[in-house]
């Protein structure tokens, strides 16, 4: 019997059948510059903010006489009207604002997807309930119903974080709706009903898998909107207390007091801002145009 022979190309065309998909996903990913920059901002920003201690020359909230130091060696970012080190209360920002984006886009999204989820499965009068409460709630711009929610709760970073968790719930509640429709609307969810499945186990086994796409693409989206909403909130007055380094806190206050005389007081904590959100916004466009079918065929 003659041996088949492979060439070089063959093998290799096998052993790209044979990843797993989260693996050539991930290569994908990687390929694309716009995504592989984002990505690189994205970690440097996530190290500096876990590592924040170590990487800060300075004590971020300890003044000293060096006030209105203009940037040098010893302080790249200069110094503000207290003498405090803004290179080391930027990346101290860093930590808070990344830590209040990502849980209240994990808390966000998760409960609109909740929402959403069983508001389109189950359907009827409580479909109809649950989406007159999310029209009474998107009604309002975010960033009101945000300053509203935080008055309720009393100025804090938590209560920045649960406000801007509770503003996500109904966009993310009417697009899992959506997504919910068209998956019901497949062949194996009736089925799956005919061979005796419950409600529960068709909308978590098969409708909530099918839907993790557009829930993806929202987080990614949402974590650039929730950093500069939590810098808004900063900026007015009902995020982050002062002495606490916050980005928006920075750019209020002081760095718009002294903006004519020391304008890298505004300069770098608003730049740091701008970062972060043109990152994840570029990976929120990357993730959309590679899970959606639609725009993947094109």
């Amino acid at each position: 019997m003659a041996t088949q022979a492979y060439s070089g190309n063959e093998l290799t065309q096998r052993d790209r059948a044979y990843r797993p998909p989260a693996l050539r996903f991930t290569i994908r990913l990687g390929k694309n510059p716009v995504a592989a920059a984002s990505l690189v901002i994205i970690f440097i920003m996530v190290i500096a903010a876990l590592f924040a201690d170590y990487v800060a020359p300075y004590d971020p909230i300890s003044v000293s006489r060096d006030t209105f130091q203009s940037p040098s060696l010893s302080h790249p970012f200069g110094t503000d009207d207290l003498g405090r080190d803004l290179f080391s209360r930027v990346i101290h920002g860093a930590r808070i604002s990344l830590f209040v984006g990502i849980v209240s886009v994990v808390l966000g999204v998760a409960g609109g997807s909740v929402v959403g989820l069983v508001s389109g499965a189950v359907g009827g009068i409580l479909d109809l309930l649950m989406q007159r409460v999310v029209d009474a709630m998107l009604a309002f711009p975010a960033i009101v119903l945000t300053m509203a929610l935080v008055s309720v709760f009393g100025a804090s970073t938590m209560s920045a974080l649960v406000a801007i968790a509770i503003v996500f719930i109904p966009g993310t509640a009417r697009v899992v709706r959506s997504a919910v429709f068209v998956v019901k609307a497949n062949m194996y969810i009736e089925a799956a009903r005919s061979m005796g499945a419950s409600e529960l186990r068709i909308m978590f086994r098969h409708i909530l898998p099918n839907v993790m796409a557009p829930i993806l693409i929202l987080v990614s989206a949402y974590l650039g909107a929730a950093i500069l909403i939590e810098a808004s909130l900063s900026f007015l007055g009902f995020g982050t207390q002062p002495p606490n380094p916050s980005w928006g806190l920075m750019l209020s206050g002081t760095g718009r007091r002294y903006m004519e005389e020391a304008p890298w007081m505004a300069i770098f904590p608003g730049l740091a801002i701008s970062l972060a959100v043109l990152a994840f916004n570029m990976l929120g466009d990357v993730l959309r145009d590679m899970l959606d079918p639609r725009l993947r065929a094109r």
